[in-house]
C-alpha cells in the first residue's frame, strides 16, 4: 500500500495539485491559496482548473492558462499526498486573482405570515469575509457562488467529476448511486443548482449577477428544496 503523507502548510499555498477523478475520467487539477494573510476569517480555498487529462501531466505549463471549473471552495482539511485518490504536487501557479477574497452564498430561513398562517421561506444573500451578509437577492443571483460550507478533499473530486460529466451532457445519476450515499449525495444538489461556471461572465464571477445579465446565462434546472436545509444552517 502507498503511503500517504499530511501536506503541511508552507508547501500548499499556491501548489497546483493533480488528483485522480472517479468513473475513470482521467485526472483531475486544482491549486490551494491560503488566504489567512488576507483575513484570518478565510483559511485555505481550492481553485480547480477546467482541464483534465488521461495521463498523469508532471508539470503546471500545460494548465498556466486553463479557465477555473468551479468558484473558489472553502477548503476544511487538506489532502494526503499519494492514497487512492493520488494527490500530488506537481508545482505552483501565481495569479493577480489569487490575492482576491472570493465571495460565497448562504440562505437564511425567514417566517412570511400569510392568512394567519406561518410559512417560511429561504432568502438567499451573498457572504463576504466569512461573516457580512449581501442584501437580500433572487437565487439565480448567487447561484455561481460556492456555499459557507467547509469542503474535503473527496468533495473536491465529487464535485470535479460531476461537473466534467455534466459537461459532456452525461446525465451524472447514471454513474452515482445517490440514494444511500449522503456525501455524494451533497455533492450532486450542489453541482446540479449550479450554471457552469465558464458561461458567467468573468466579470461577475465574484459576485452578484444583475438581474438584467441573468437571461444570457443557461442555468441548470435546479434543486432548490433538497439543497434548502443544508444551506439555511450558514450564518444562522
Amino acid at each position: 500500500m502507498k503511503k500517504q503523507k499530511q501536506m503541511n502548510w508552507q508547501t500548499q499555498h499556491l501548489s497546483v495539485l493533480r488528483f485522480r477523478l472517479e468513473k475513470d475520467l482521467g485526472y483531475g487539477y486544482c491549486k490551494l491559496v491560503d488566504l489567512t494573510h488576507i483575513d484570518p476569517w478565510y483559511g485555505m480555498v481550492v481553485k480547480v482548473f477546467d482541464y483534465k487529462s488521461d495521463q498523469p501531466i508532471e508539470t503546471v505549463e500545460t494548465i498556466r492558462n486553463a479557465d477555473y471549473l468551479l468558484s473558489p471552495i472553502s477548503l476544511g482539511w487538506h489532502p494526503n499526498l499519494g492514497g487512492p485518490s493520488d494527490w500530488q504536487i506537481i508545482g505552483s501557479l501565481s495569479n493577480a486573482d489569487d490575492e482576491q477574497c472570493p465571495v460565497f452564498k448562504t440562505a437564511a430561513k425567514v417566517n412570511f405570515q400569510d392568512n394567519r398562517t406561518i410559512v417560511k421561506k429561504q432568502r438567499w444573500h451573498p457572504v463576504f469575509n466569512f461573516k457580512e451578509r449581501g442584501a437580500v437577492c433572487e437565487f439565480k443571483q448567487v447561484a455561481h457562488l460556492e456555499t459557507l460550507a467547509l469542503a474535503t478533499p473527496q468533495n473536491i473530486i465529487n464535485r470535479t467529476s460531476m461537473t466534467f460529466l455534466r459537461k459532456a451532457g452525461i446525465p451524472i445519476e447514471d454513474y452515482y448511486y445517490l440514494e444511500g450515499n449522503a456525501i455524494a449525495r451533497e455533492d450532486y444538489y450542489h453541482s446540479s443548482q449550479m450554471p457552469l461556471y465558464g458561461q458567467v461572465p468573468k466579470k461577475y464571477r465574484n459576485k452578484t449577477i444583475p438581474p438584467r445579465e441573468l437571461p444570457k446565462i443557461n442555468y441548470f434546472p435546479y434543486a432548490i428544496s433538497c439543497i434548502a436545509d443544508v444551506l439555511s444552517s450558514s450564518l444562522n
